[in-house]
């Protein structure tokens, strides 16, 4: 009995250590991403930490689930190969401890927790590992350090138990086991509450500026890894959110309109925040005298936080408003409607250019169901102009695609997709590094003359005079200038739609977001048969003026002035952004009860359209 409560303390030591790196990680998460947590002081910091081990204990309990039963299971504990139970803690919590230190770099990108949807990245690995190595050396030491000291840990906590121990006290291991999974189910749940800890409930311990200090990355990884997306409980009946949200589009009703074939070309790019253009330093100079001479909206909202949920609500009207990215969703394979789809049916070729590996974030696999018919990717181009990273150099593909458009047949729909400004930020041997405050913005300012060589290409093919252009980016970049990178700055992208034979306005003064391209190219062509889409076309004298997204378990709709925050529990925060930047004075007006209605219906209709395969 004495060797067996030794071992119960062996590996209460070993679970306490992780606890204690979990705790050093939250500051060191705080500490390298301090210009997002600048309203919190380390005092705070400390407080969070401690409501944060409830946190912390449930997600070491997850990981060590094994291990512990391994451990102290009565009569198996013996018999259990101790080298094997090593095997299982050193790797499982080496493991947790890698995610929680990608994740300290990640979390800038996409402004939430890691969860199981980045897994999408992992066709990428083998592309991007030379160069993460070559940039991260220093977090492969970390975490080499790390399991050298769990390796330690183990070692030293390690009893010696006597050979001869008597089987006859079974009885008193039975109910000292007993006990511990009464503590061990405490600690999954992560307390005694009625339901078992979720991510979500950071927010009612901490403002949502600082609850992702509460949460720590595994915990939200196991979450989101047995999470099935459902419809959740609706918050207004189908019958009246329909009243509210009109997904059935006409336009070109006019006896005189004539549907328009113009040629159509979307360019994304890649991580681009609406600060960057027109901008006093010049950082986008033919982007800049571009939108001078364009229809240019200043209040368009990216969908989502990352090229997989970008590219789809551009092209498919699919808003980000579940955990996993439509693309890699259980809900990839629904029929929607797309643009390259619709106006295939007309008697254009539909194609898409992705500078990467045929296969990145399955991008060629949406294409196709998104109605492209061909793909040029990274194996269609060949081999040659790789940029060491993600694929080919933009400013040899960009001008390709300008000349594969050029064989095309007219009319033509394509989508061109670059690969920078990305991390790492790579610039072509012999390109000229400009002077600037971050190499974003030199990477960024390379993106902006590949996009003139594009156009210069363009220029001298015959489709260029009947071709719409509209330039826009997929979500807003991890860098910013900006004093906050606030739930609204983090989702402001450009727009640029441009076209040498169309009449268009100088500017829009209106909120745009994303799923609002796909109807505004379709109005701007005067298409004239009925389809079904979320969103509405910009000039449409009816529009709600709202976008949405969802982040971090929190629903939000964005209006000229007002933010309306609403989570999975019916509760409702209204903020007057403009004069509250920093959200500190929830409001209530007539004007966010407009809004909660709109985002309440929009999210019904949503779920109704797309997690119900109701198009």
């Amino acid at each position: 009995m004495a060797d067996y409560l030794a071992e119960v303390r062996s590996v209460a030591w070993r679970l306490f250590f992780v606890l204690f790196c979990f705790v050093l990680l939250r500051w060191a998460f705080y500490g390298i991403n301090l210009q997002l947590f600048s309203d919190t002081s380390f005092l705070r910091l400390f407080y969070l930490s401690l409501l944060g081990l409830r946190f912390d204990i449930s997600a070491i309990l997850y990981g060590n689930l094994l291990f512990v039963l391994c451990s102290l299971l009565p009569f198996l504990w013996r018999s259990c190969y101790d080298w094997l139970k090593q095997v299982i803690f050193v790797a499982g919590n080496a493991v947790m401890l890698a995610v929680s230190i990608v994740d300290i770099y990640y979390y800038p990108y996409t402004l939430k927790r890691m969860t199981w949807d980045a897994s999408d990245l992992a066709g990428d690995l083998f592309t991007l590992l030379p160069a993460f190595i070559a940039e991260f050396w220093y977090l492969i030491l970390i975490e080499v350090l790390l399991i050298g000291v769990l390796l330690y840990v183990y070692v030293a906590t390690r009893t010696d138990r006597a050979a001869e121990e008597a089987t006859a006290v079974w009885w008193k291991e039975t109910g000292v086991f007993l006990l511990m999974c009464g503590f061990l189910i405490v600690g999954l749940r992560g307390g005694l509450q009625m339901k078992p800890l979720k991510p979500i409930d950071a927010l009612t311990m901490a403002p949502l500026s600082e609850f992702v200090l509460l949460t720590n990355s595994p915990f939200t990884v196991f979450h989101s890894l047995v999470k099935q997306e459902r419809a959740h409980e609706s918050f207004v009946s189908l019958q009246e959110a329909d009243s509210v949200i009109n997904t059935n589009k006409l336009f070109g009703t006019d006896s005189l309109s004539e549907f328009r074939k113009l040629n159509v070309v979307f360019i994304v790019i890649e991580s681009l925040s609406a600060e960057f253009i027109n901008h006093p330093e010049g950082y986008t100079p033919f982007l800049d005298s571009l939108s001078r001479r364009s229809l240019f909206l200043p209040r368009i909202f990216a969908n989502g936080k990352k090229s997989i949920e970008g590219i789809p609500a551009i092209f498919s009207g699919i808003p980000a408003l579940m955990e996993a990215p439509f693309i890699s969703s259980g809900y990839s394979t629904n029929p929607v409607v797309s643009l390259p789809a619709l106006l295939h049916k007309e008697g254009y070729h539909t194609a898409f250019f992705h500078g990467a590996r045929n296969g990145s974030m399955h991008f060629d696999a949406y294409a196709r169901s998104a109605g492209f018919q061909d793909y040029y990717g990274r194996n269609e181009y060949g081999s040659r102009d790789f940029d060491g990273s993600w694929g080919v150099w933009d400013h040899k593909f960009l001008p390709y695609a300008a000349q594969q458009m050029a064989r095309f047949e007219q009319p033509f729909c394509a989508g061109v997709f670059t690969l920078n400004p990305h991390h790492p930020y790579k610039l072509p041997k012999g390109t000229i590094r400009e002077q600037a405050k971050h190499e974003f913005l030199g990477s960024l300012h390379y993106v902006d003359k590949a996009i003139r060589s594009f156009f210069k290409q363009a220029s001298k093919a015959s489709f260029h005079e009947h071709t719409l252009y509209v330039i826009t980016a997929d979500h807003t970049a991890a860098y910013s200038q900006l004093r906050r990178q606030d739930r609204i700055n983090t989702y402001l992208v450009p727009a640029i739609v441009y076209s040498p034979s169309l009449d268009l306005p100088s500017t829009l003064d209106v909120v745009v977001q994303q799923i609002d391209l796909m109807p505004s190219v379709l109005q701007m062509l005067d298409y004239d048969r009925p389809f079904n889409c979320l969103g509405t076309a910009c000039m449409e004298s009816d529009r709600p003026n709202v976008a949405y997204q969802y982040l971090n378990g929190v629903f939000q709709a964005i209006s000229k002035q007002h933010i309306v925050l609403l989570n999975q529990r019916s509760e409702v925060q209204c903020y007057d952004y403009v004069l509250d930047p920093t959200f500190s004075t929830t409001i209530s007006s007539p004007e966010c009860r407009q809004i909660e209605k709109q985002l309440k219906s929009f999210i019904e209709v949503y779920r109704n359209r797309l997690l119900v395969n109701n198009w």
